[in-house]
């Protein structure tokens, strides 16, 4: 082989061993391009879970939503107790303003209407029903 043709190889060698590494090169910044979307991805999922967390978290040790809750409750208790102290009273003077056979038949159909309730909702406790 002659000089020129030895130069010829060599650059036929060297341009193929740049159009090599060319491609590696094209095909090392494809691969990042590919892990930055990914790592952009994972970083705007871990903020978006973060955000959710942090929602739900204050959601969940935010004691205003149940102070609702707890006034309706008090407000619920009173009503029931006033109910409560009015069905005293009524049963106090039931024996004043009834004759026995008017206070048979109220107790009577009290005791239907417990039977009644307690057939609605046989899971109920009886104690609750009388």
């Amino acid at each position: 082989m002659d000089v020129a043709g030895a130069q010829a190889q060599v650059t036929t060698d060297n341009g193929e061993r740049s159009h090599q590494v060319q491609n590696r090169l094209l095909h090392i910044d494809t691969q990042m391009a590919h892990i930055r979307a990914q790592v952009e991805r994972l970083i705007t999922e871990a903020s978006t879970s973060s955000s959710q967390c942090t929602v739900l978290l204050r959601h969940m040790t935010d004691p205003q939503p149940l102070q609702g809750v707890h006034e309706r409750l008090v407000a619920l208790l009173e009503h029931l107790e006033n109910q409560q102290e009015q069905l005293n009273l009524v049963v106090s003077k039931l024996p004043e303003l009834a004759d026995k056979e008017q206070l048979a038949e109220i107790s009577g159909t009290m005791t239907t209407g417990a039977h009644a309730v307690q057939v609605q909702c046989p899971g109920r406790d009886q104690r609750t029903t009388h």
